[in-house]
């Protein structure tokens, strides 16, 4: 018998009043999940947050190259969860969920329709540079290894793709 329950995350294009919300949980995100992996380091989480502001957002938001993506819980209507696509580059440049928002199936969600976006698009491949938390949950959902750890970033980046199926 199929599932009759209602929805209880909706995952749904950014609009520029969700700039600030996204921006926390962009900042709880690395904080809160990332910052153990890193030692809570203050000076790496402060800088892996400085650009993570509202007003960044709302620039992000707004740019016809990304594809931003927000997962918002239905009741509360409150975000737990940014995507972003650049749709030049086909590289993600976030997929993040706030720490109540993990293991329930939200990322993976996330990243599919990052994919699909890319797919749409005719991409044959998307990128990533993954931190150390989320390296496992990237390579359970197909993606491998694309060469060594960028110590360009402002943590410690693994550098990921996956191979796309073009669009039916």
């Amino acid at each position: 018998m199929p599932d009759q329950r209602e929805p209880t995350h909706l995952i749904r294009q950014a609009r520029p009043e969700d700039a600030q919300q996204a921006a926390q949980v962009l900042q709880r995100s690395i904080r809160e999940v990332c910052g153990p992996d890193y030692a809570q380091d203050p000076e790496t989480l402060t800088q892996w947050c400085a650009n993570k502001t509202e007003l960044n957002l709302s620039q992000w938001i707004t740019n016809p190259s990304n594809y931003l993506i927000v997962v918002q819980q239905c009741r509360s209507e409150q975000l737990v969860g940014v995507g972003l696509l650049d749709r030049v580059t086909a590289k993600i440049k976030l997929c993040y969920l706030s720490p109540e928002a993990l293991h329930q199936g939200l990322g993976q969600r996330l990243l599919q329709r990052l994919e699909q976006e890319a797919q749409r698009l005719g991409m044959s491949q998307i990128q990533l540079e993954s931190s150390l938390t989320a390296h496992a949950f990237y390579l359970r959902n197909g993606y491998q290894s694309d060469g060594e750890p960028d110590r360009q970033c402002q943590v410690r980046c693994l550098p990921l793709v996956k191979f796309l199926v073009p669009a039916a």
